[in-house]
């Protein structure tokens, strides 16, 4: 065979498996365990620690059905159940994730109940948790920084408490977070 006919058959083959290969951030295809299982898909999930002042991942499979973003935050929040990432779950307890959305330059707004804005935890806590959810949504390839809303809004007053206070010292000013 002829080195003028292997050469082009080589590079179709070449250029057809980086076109199927395709290309995105974090997000693998979707993975069935079983026929009639739900289709789900790996996620990262960056929990903040309680005892450095880090946050740490831990890959996830979720269901591919409803908002995976939504999703992704309900997992951080239920926070691991081992040391030394503290357990959120006191968190979802009181305040109710409503919605992620996106706009088209990327800035994803997560819209919480009004009980966020009564978190108490030290500040150093809070703004880990803050970078928790921001890699945890950055991951999406439509994702490009997060910020906040609460009962649908970014200003003004919720049961007599600012909206643009955020937690005190860590206020939507300094948003939004990448």
């Amino acid at each position: 065979m002829s080195l003028r006919r292997i050469v082009p058959g080589v590079a179709c083959l070449i250029a057809v498996a980086v076109l199927l290969g395709g290309c995105g951030k974090n997000i693998p295809g979707p993975l069935s365990s079983q026929p009639g299982s739900l289709e789900t898909t790996a996620v990262v999930i960056y929990y903040p620690s309680t005892t450095d002042a880090v946050i740490v991942r831990e890959g996830k499979r979720l269901p591919l059905e409803g908002d995976l973003k939504l999703a992704a935050l309900d997992e951080l929040f239920k926070g691991k159940k081992i040391e030394p990432v503290t357990p959120l779950g006191a968190i979802t307890d009181q305040v109710e994730v409503y919605s992620v959305d996106v706009d088209e330059a990327g800035l994803a707004t997560i819209d919480f109940s009004k009980e966020i804005l009564g978190l108490d935890a030290p500040e150093e806590y809070l703004r880990l948790l803050i970078a928790a959810m921001a890699q945890t949504l950055i991951q999406f390839d439509d994702v490009e920084a997060i910020t906040f809303s609460v009962e649908g809004r970014t200003s003004g007053e919720v049961d007599g408490k600012r909206i643009e206070d955020w937690w005190g010292s860590v206020t939507l000013a300094e948003g939004p977070w990448r």
